[in-house]
């Protein structure tokens, strides 16, 4: 058998812990695997417990045993046996999770990667402390020359990662020899050879803490080796004539690991050590770094932003050093705890305040929910709260005077002010007030393109329409690698709307597949055009703007990508990228060119737009829609706008900087190469396009695609839409399919805990494989980790899915029955109630035959209770509107 994975396990007197190393291995469930165990010239009973497993194993197990010669000569002796496709290597006091090396296979084998990495977990003894190296998905799938960040994003640790034999061949690296730190010298060095870097996004190596050596022992004279492994590194970029390119990471892992030496100052006396490693500290950044105290750092945050005042100042320094022994650190450590306590009193006020006021609110909605239904009442909502725009804006505009109509806005004034400058009669709510609440509950007719909070569920008597987003590229819901906590309360939203807006059947079939909602939803489809690309048939309309904007004569790109990122880590290494792009394009733009950029707000903020020429927001007083309808050409990715601008038969860039990247990670449902765009996958390509001042016009391709995917784009679509919303008159050019009367099968609901432990993914292998064709899957939202993402991602296609979300609107009285329910057993009618509409709000429009819980919340056993007491259960089901 070739083995696909050579693992290197160096053994040196670890007999306490190869038996747990070898069994994690041998237990792979990566067929094809060899296990090549170099025993360094163990003293203690290490080659006894290897011959065990080498002589039960022999498939898998090759042993060696060799003259101690430490840790990088044990590698290098195994990397030289090692036969596998990819190389991988353990530390004998660790263990692996039983997945590992398949995944990693996979994910270099999936892309052609060179290294692929995950993440770990530290563990103290066999108790799991902490996961670590999570994230930052947006730095890989690349290469180091493509995104530098990578050098300091993965950790120069070499047993959470798997390298390509080829290229530990191609770059002629080895460990080396007799130094401690070798992983750093190793590690950094082949980063520079890989022409591709992958992650596993799961922590799945457990690193074990306190073993002999580690530096979490008191400060001593091994410390120093640090300088020498930093100093081959920093002597290799020089040698391959790259060290200035890297200069801004370079400083940072210096840095990064000259300080982690410094955290070990506390456990140690010896203040002449500490200073001469500090002085050491001074030459070794002086002699790499002039000026390095007022340097830039590039990198990630995961070295602290360690440039700060404290560790450039050497007084301070010096301080720390001195005063930096054990019976200070307890010292510190009772006073650090003090102020912790004193800062969470003094912020306690203010957290129960804002419970308290949460709870209000949403008490107001669950009392408003008893109230009658307000007549010709419209709630509006856009990107929950935080823009007015989009589908619902261009309804507004159409809505006939006798609707009173309110807009939940997060931007109270701000969106006033818009309103009146557009003409539009309509009042703001805040967003989350009680005031939003009580209308969210008795509100006649509520329209979002997005999601109201998860813990409204429409009345029979209420209409929702959900008009969403766009036509998606970029995949969603289950199909999406990394987004499947986000399903949650977009599933629930789209069960609870009454009518669902999709402008081509293409979204229709794969929004309503991947957000597993088309077994359940017993609404309307609605097939028409989007009220927002209404405005792209009034050219007219753009020219008029254009004029009164004062950019007349000007050549106006429109820069509108996707959100890439999922937090603000994300979105700063986002903003750094564009902000390097926007230089660029600012450079190259002549003065009859002007290039407006809409980021998300993430990434937006962070950008400082006011040191460029000829670079724009998109105008505040004009909608979005509205100002694109003035652009000349539209740059963008894997945004859906580019369905809706294909419209207007202008021009369309496709800027795709990361698509290896962002196939890899979040997936597409079209071929790229087939859309009928330019497609440009650099910076430079990008400029050299704007230069050439060529003239556009659409091919044939771009109008078949335009009449596919915009097949009911009118000039009327907004008040075609109103006139079905409001009356329920069809008209031409808007096809509604009723699917009320269709046959739905009562299913079986399985709420399962976070698939972590093997027991727990045991099970859930169990419970797929009886093929049960009536089981739904259920997780809660809050908590949801990587583990489960990926399973249940992986199952994708075998199951359906629900993903719960909290937040349950209750009433103080039914606060407080529930609560002396469930410690005492009292208002039991009251506590079932209140279960059953939550049930209502989990599953709209699910018929429920049975409910079992493997969570082991109280929450969801409460409802498996419903179930259990009743010999024939009714149906969960929502009406339908009545004024449709």
């Amino acid at each position: 058998m070739q083995p696909k994975v050579s693992v290197i396990v160096p053994v040196f007197n670890i007999e306490k812990y190869i038996g747990k190393c070898l069994n994690s291995l041998v237990g792979q469930t990566l067929a094809e695997i060899e296990i090549i165990v170099v025993n360094d010239g163990s003293s203690d009973c290490s080659q006894d417990i290897i011959e065990y497993y080498a002589k039960n194993h022999p498939e898998k197990i090759r042993a060696y045993v060799k003259k101690n010669g430490g840790v990088s000569d044990a590698r290098n002796f195994g990397i030289k046996q090692a036969r596998g496709e990819y190389i991988g290597f353990m530390d004998g006091d660790d263990w692996a999770d039983t997945g590992m090396y398949r995944l990693l296979y996979e994910k270099g084998q999936s892309g052609g990667a060179d290294i692929v990495v995950c993440g770990y977990y530290k563990v103290d003894e066999d108790s799991i402390l902490q996961a670590h190296l999570l994230g930052g998905m947006n730095l890989y799938d690349s290469s180091l020359k493509e995104n530098p960040g990578l050098l300091v994003a993965s950790a120069p640790y070499v047993w959470n990662k798997l390298y390509r034999a080829e290229l530990l061949h191609r770059s002629g690296l080895r460990f080396p020899v007799e130094m401690v730190f070798e992983d750093v010298c190793f590690n950094y060095s082949v980063y520079l050879w890989a022409r591709r870097i992958a992650k596993v996004n799961r922590p799945l190596y457990y690193y074990r803490l306190h073993r002999e050596g580690a530096f979490n022992t008191a400060f001593d004279k091994k410390a120093f080796y640090v300088f020498d492994s930093l100093r081959m590194v920093n002597e290799y970029y020089i040698r391959q004539g790259v060290f200035d390119t890297f200069r801004g990471e370079l400083l940072g892992i210096n840095l990064g690991h000259l300080n982690t030496r410094m955290k070990s100052f506390v456990l140690s006396y010896g203040y002449r050590l500490k200073r001469e490693y500090l002085l050491l500290r001074k030459e070794h950044l002086d002699l790499y770094f002039p000026g390095w105290t007022n340097a830039g750092l590039n990198g990630p945050e995961a070295y602290g932003r360690v440039l700060s005042a404290f560790c450039r100042h050497p007084f301070l320094l010096n301080l720390y050093a001195f005063f930096s022994i054990p019976p200070l650190r307890s010292l510190f450590k009772l006073a650090r705890r003090t102020l912790k306590g004193l800062h969470a009193l003094i912020k306690l006020p203010k957290a129960l305040a804002g419970k308290a006021a949460g709870f209000y609110r949403c008490a107001a909605y669950a009392r408003s929910r008893g109230k009658s239904i307000l007549p010709n009442t419209v709630l509006f909502e856009m990107r929950h709260g935080r823009s007015i725009g989009c589908s619902p804006f261009y309804m507004l505009k159409e809505t006939p005077g006798v609707y009173d109509c309110y807009v939940s806005s997060r931007s109270v004034k701000k969106h006033r002010l818009f309103l009146e400058q557009n003409g539009i009669r309509a009042e703001v709510v805040k967003t989350n007030s009680a005031r939003y609440n009580r209308l969210l509950a008795r509100a006649a007719y509520l329209v979002n393109n997005a999601t109201f909070p998860p813990h409204f569920t429409a009345r029979p008597e209420q209409a929702y329409l959900n008009t969403w987003h766009g036509t998606p590229l970029k995949c969603l819901g289950k199909e999406a690698k990394e987004g499947i906590a986000d399903i949650g309360n977009i599933q629930r939203n789209f069960l609870i709307s009454a009518c669902l807006l999709y402008q081509n059947r293409f979204s229709m079939q794969s929004i309503m597949r991947d957000y597993d909602i088309d077994a359940f939803y017993r609404g309307r489809v609605v097939l028409a055009g989007y009220p927002r690309n209404a405005v792209f048939l009034h050219p007219e309309k753009g020219r008029e703007l254009k004029e009164r904007l004062q950019l007349t004569g000007k050549k106006i790109y429109a820069y509108m990508p996707t959100w890439r990122g999922a937090s603000g880590r994300d979105a700063q290494a986002d903003g750094k990228k564009i902000a390097g792009f926007l230089k660029k394009i600012d450079e190259a733009l002549d003065e009859n060119s002007l290039f407006f950029v809409k980021l998300h707000p993430l990434v937006q903020c962070g950008l400082n737009l006011a040191q460029y020429r000829h670079i724009r927001r998109f105008p505040d007083n004009a909608e979005t829609y509205a100002f694109l309808n003035a652009a000349d050409c539209l740059v963008t990715d894997y945004s859906s706008v580019l369905f809706d601008f294909a419209v207007t038969g202008r021009e369309i860039l496709l800027f795709m900087y990361d698509r290896r990247q962002y196939e890899s990670l979040q997936g597409v449902y079209l071929d790229i190469d087939t859309l009928p765009f330019t497609k440009l996958y650099s910076i430079d390509a990008l400029i050299s396009h704007i230069r050439s001042g060529r003239e556009f016009a659409p091919s044939k391709e771009y109008r078949r695609f335009a009449e596919r995917y915009c097949p009911y784009e009118s000039p009327a679509a907004a008040a075609r839409l109103c006139r079905y919303f409001y009356k329920g008159a069809v008209s031409p050019g808007l096809r509604a399919e009723e699917r009320a009367g269709m046959e739905q099968k009562a299913v079986e609901v399985v709420v399962m805990p976070n698939l972590t432990s093997a027991r727990e993914q045991e099970l859930f292998e169990r419970l797929l494989s009886e093929g049960a064709k009536n089981r739904v899957f259920a997780f809660r939202q809050k908590g949801l980790d990587q583990a489960t993402n990926d399973l249940v991602y992986q199952n994708r296609k075998k199951a359906r899915y629900f993903i719960l979300t909290d937040g349950s609107a209750k009433t103080f009285a039914e606060f407080t029955a529930v609560w002396l329910y469930r410690r005492f057993g009292l208002f039991k009618e009251t506590a079932r109630g209140f279960y059953k509409s939550e049930l209502n709000r989990n599953f709209p429009n699910v018929h429920i035959a049975k409910l079992t819980d493997y969570s082991g919340l109280r929450y969801y056993s409460e409802m498996e209770k419903l179930f259990m007491e009743q010999e024939q259960p009714s149906p969960v089901l929502k009406e339908s509107p009545d004024n449709l």
